[in-house]
């Protein structure tokens, strides 16, 4: 049996008798199945209306904890959040944010749920200089 369909559809790719799904919508689907010593050749036409599915619901991680001023976002770790489609990572893991920021992070499997994209808030902490100031016996600070 072969199937065909009109290249460039948008929706449906056939090569031979197997068929992968590219998009939503109505495609026109022929089938031939060829001329044997039993039967003739015969054709079948049809539309398939493929549907495109809801997206599914996402909970997005938290940062945890916390990273130090010229620490990059890899430092600090994501949790929790929906694992059932793939896991989070950072979008740019070596980024080094200046300050508390909204930061991206990404599904591992982003094109299979639309490149779902998330900010997520990470806390800054500043390195806190300090200075120990010595004196010589007798002088004044």
């Amino acid at each position: 049996m072969i199937y065909r369909v009109l290249v460039n559809n948008g929706i449906l790719i056939v090569n031979g008798s197997t068929a992968a799904i590219i998009g939503a919508g109505t495609v026109r689907v022929t089938a031939i199945k060829a001329e044997s010593n039993n039967y003739k050749e015969a054709t079948a036409t049809g539309n398939i209306t493929i549907e495109k599915a809801p997206a599914p619901a996402i909970i997005y991680p938290t940062a945890a904890g916390s990273i130090t001023y010229g620490q990059k976002l890899s430092n600090c770790a994501l949790t929790g959040g929906s694992t059932e489609y793939g896991t989070f990572i950072w979008k740019d893991g070596s980024t080094v944010p200046a300050e508390a920021a909204d930061t991206g992070a990404k599904g591992d499997r982003g094109d299979r749920i639309g490149g779902i994209a998330a900010g997520i808030a990470v806390i800054v902490l500043s390195l806190g200089i300090y200075f120990i100031v010595k004196r010589k016996k007798g002088e004044e600070v």
